[in-house]
């Protein structure tokens, strides 16, 4: 027997008053047995729900091999709603073979097979989530996700999958962005370094075989000062660039600091560069960066040196005119 309490609210003379009406009736078994059902359906696919995904298939491991559910349905499963089917391995073996990307075929089956599930289970791992692609019979391809856990309570194990072509692709274009990025920064710059100022260490991002990927910074601004920069310039080049000024600048508000300066390339042979050191923007700890940035600017100091005559000549022609 159950009871129905319900309940509605009025305001009276600033205080709270209820009127309460229960009402009585019984429950058949088949009513209390499909109340329970959707109970434990909408505890057990919570998750599933509150995710975007095509198809949810709930698979009876207790029972092996013989029985599964397909809860929601998509284009690549060939399934209908609520669809039951005695034997998943046949299932998935026919589902893979039609649909799944070639290249992809064996990590999935390594996952979402019957084996793969019950080896995870084994392992206590109750959640497994891969990105796979299909391939349709008009010849589209779309990126999944299957996302897997099982379920102690009834011995089952979930798979919910997802369509994400639209995130690979915007992924895919990121990546394609930043590789041209980082093409014209590298055509630019000679060198170009990712240093954490707090902890004193870099990585050069684009290295030559020749060179440590990264270390300690100041043993490598001392090294390459000592062996690169003149004498006269060692001591101006180190003041400036080492943390504890980099650190010191960035706190008072400056976004990067700059030096010209000559530096000898790996021939011995002397050339002027521009070293840059720039504040980097940081969300994700409290840890200071910076990127420092050197290019060759012989060129630009040779239009400088031609520029410079050139405005001298012509001061000098404007003083004969007037004398």
């Amino acid at each position: 027997e159950t009871v129905d309490v319900i309940a509605s609210e009025m305001q009276w003379e600033n205080a709270q008053a209820y009127i309460i009406n229960i009402s009585e009736h019984l429950e058949s078994p088949e009513e209390a047995e499909r109340r329970k059902q959707q109970e434990h359906i909408e505890k057990k696919y919570a998750f599933v729900y509150s995710h975007s995904c095509e198809t949810i298939i709930d698979i009876n491991v207790e029972k092996g091999n013989v029985h599964y559910t397909v809860i929601r349905k998509d284009d690549d499963s060939n399934s209908v709603e609520n669809y039951k089917e005695d034997d998943y391995s046949d299932s998935f073996a026919r589902w893979v073979r039609k649909y799944v990307h070639p290249d992809d075929r064996r990590k999935v089956r390594s996952v979402f097979s019957f084996d793969g599930i019950l080896k995870n289970i084994s392992r206590k791992q109750s959640e497994a989530k891969m990105e796979y692609r299909c391939i349709y019979p008009d010849g589209t391809m779309r990126w999944k996700e299957a996302h897997g856990f099982y379920i102690d309570d009834d011995k089952s194990y979930v798979i919910a999958r997802s369509d994400i072509t639209e995130r690979k692709l915007a992924e895919e274009a990121a990546t394609l962005n930043k590789k041209a990025l980082y093409t014209a920064i590298f055509n630019v710059y000679k060198k170009v370094l990712l240093v954490n100022l707090t902890d004193d260490e870099y990585t050069i991002l684009n290295a030559d075989d020749s060179e440590e990927l990264y270390g300690s910074y100041s043993t490598y601004l001392n090294v390459g000062i000592e062996n690169r920069y003149r004498p006269e310039d060692v001591d101006a080049i180190r003041k400036k660039f080492f943390c504890g000024n980099l650190l010191a600048e960035f706190e008072n508000g400056e976004s990067h600091v700059e030096s010209e300066t000559r530096r000898y390339n790996d021939a011995g042979e002397l050339h002027w560069v521009s070293v840059q050191a720039i504040n980097v923007h940081n969300d994700y700890d409290d840890k200071k960066r910076a990127i420092i940035l050197i290019r060759n600017i012989d060129q630009q100091k040779q239009t400088e040196v031609v520029l410079r005559e050139a405005y001298n000549s012509a001061e000098s022609a404007n003083s004969a005119k007037s004398d």
